[in-house]
């Protein structure tokens, strides 16, 4: 069986909730969707309340890793969503994560690499057809730009994506009352259009001590997660379906990085003109980096002399912070 690398856990979900609209990011960096009941507001926004480990959840979920989730439950019916009130107009994703067990101690580790590539580009004319059109329809100016090159713009910008997903972990039982389990993941895949890729590295501590005979239960998550990414210039790919292919990728001068450009007789591009599709790739920085960190605890406690009574309560600490950077 294959495995595919699995940037966040929509794509497990992807096709197996009935009614849910799912949408995945056209990028390494960009984020999934989940519509699960209806698109309902314009302005407030239509994504279910996620809640991992009992603790509501305000990121978005590809800042999860997949490797952590013991189980997903999707709560779609008002009855079923009440219990979290208004927040949870948009339905409820509840994720609970991995957790110690067993008296042995357990070494875990998982890798999953993957190669993606294109499957198809838009149809275009070959280099001679193209010279044929332009020599036969084409004006005079139009027939002097033409080079004697044969260059593949599709190639020039689209590469063999590479990615890999690598998680350790440890876990069993620190002493006879406290399961545990530490976990680090490390996440990191390219895009199939040149220098878009993204990384991701997590870590995870999960305690669960219970006392009484499992009376008294706590269960204490600590999660943080790093994210780095960085994003192409996607105008690169109409530039790469209708460049000139007669005309090499670089000028052989260090004029505009190199990259050759279309310009008028004052040595200045030309208004208008398709900028050189690698150049774009390649003199684009757009980068984010994402920090977060979330600490969660919770209490179950049966009261064994009142029969039937039962005290739960959660608690959760959620902090994040991002920066962006965009250079053209």
């Amino acid at each position: 069986q294959n495995q595919a690398v699995m940037k966040d856990p929509m794509q497990a979900l992807q096709g197996k909730i009935a009614g849910a609209d799912i949408t995945m990011g056209n990028s390494p960096g960009a984020s999934s969707t989940i519509v699960i009941r209806g698109y309902n507001s314009i302005n407030a926004g239509n994504d279910p309340l996620i809640v991992v480990d009992d603790a509501p959840f305000g990121g978005k979920i590809d800042e999860i890793n997949p490797a952590e989730i013991e189980s997903i439950d999707v709560l779609k019916d008002a009855s079923s969503t009440a219990i979290y009130g208004s927040r949870a107009s948009n339905g409820v994703i509840i994720i609970t994560t991995k957790k110690g067990s067993g008296s042995d101690i357990k070494v875990s580790f998982q890798t999953t690499n993957s190669i993606a590539t294109k499957t198809k580009t838009s149809d275009m004319l070959n280099t001679d057809e193209f010279i044929n059109i332009v020599n036969q329809y084409g004006t005079e100016h139009q027939k002097s730009l033409l080079g004697d090159y044969r260059t593949n713009w599709n190639d020039e910008i689209y590469q063999t994506a590479f990615g890999t997903d690598n998680n350790l972990s440890v876990s069993g039982l620190a002493l006879p009352w406290l399961p545990f389990r530490v976990s680090t993941g490390m996440y990191y895949q390219d895009g199939i259009l040149k220098t878009d890729n993204t990384k991701r590295f997590t870590g995870n501590v999960n305690l669960t001590p219970s006392f009484f005979h499992n009376e008294l239960r706590f269960n204490i998550g600590l999660k943080g997660t790093y994210s780095k990414n960085r994003f192409a210039d996607t105008d690169a790919i109409w530039a790469g379906s209708t460049l000139n292919p007669t005309i090499p990728v670089y000028s052989g001068n260090d004029t505009f990085g190199g990259y050759n450009e279309a310009i008028d007789a004052n040595g200045v591009p030309v208004t208008g003109a398709l900028a050189n599709a690698v150049g774009r790739l390649n003199q684009y920085d757009s980068t984010s980096d994402v920090y977060r960190f979330i600490g969660s605890a919770s209490v179950d406690w049966n009261v064994r002399w009142v029969k039937g009574l039962r005290l739960h309560t959660t608690g959760g600490y959620d902090w994040s912070k991002g920066k962006g950077l965009s250079l053209i």
